[in-house]
């Protein structure tokens, strides 16, 4: 039965969030959401979190052209596996698999997930807008 309704969505959550008060005068105006490399990637069974990922690069576009006149820049971070403590309970020779496809050879970390976030909420960030940025080590 088909369905308008994400059930593993960010999406239109995310979106909600966007719609909140305005730009305050001036200040600064920063949006970074979280996708996935299943965005791209995407595995057998995962079509509704792929498809809600691929939303939000076509949103993070959008609203990076629709409010970046105002100076609120508006990105997105897409990262693969990030050694997670869901992802640590994998068996060992999955995440082995993975870094080994990888051509830093290693899995990502929560703390390189959250240095890109916070850079591109951040004033360090003048001008990246609309981007998708990767962290997935190469892949």
């Amino acid at each position: 039965m088909a369905t308008n309704r994400p059930r593993h969505s960010g999406r239109r959550p995310s979106h909600r969030s966007c719609r909140g008060p305005g730009h305050a005068g001036g200040r600064l105006g920063r949006i970074v959401s979280v996708s996935s490399l299943s965005a791209e990637n995407g595995s057998a069974g995962m079509a509704p979190y792929a498809t809600a990922k691929a939303g939000l690069h076509g949103m993070t576009g959008v609203l990076a052209d629709e409010f970046g006149g105002d100076g609120i820049l508006s990105n997105a971070v897409m990262p693969g596996m990030v050694l997670t403590e869901r992802n640590r309970e994998r068996p060992e020779d999955v995440r082995e698999a993975v870094a080994e496809r990888t051509p830093s050879d290693r899995i990502s970390t929560p703390e390189d997930v959250a240095a890109l976030v916070a850079f591109l909420g951040s004033e360090a960030n003048g001008n990246v807008n609309g981007a998708v940025v990767p962290v997935t080590g190469g892949l």
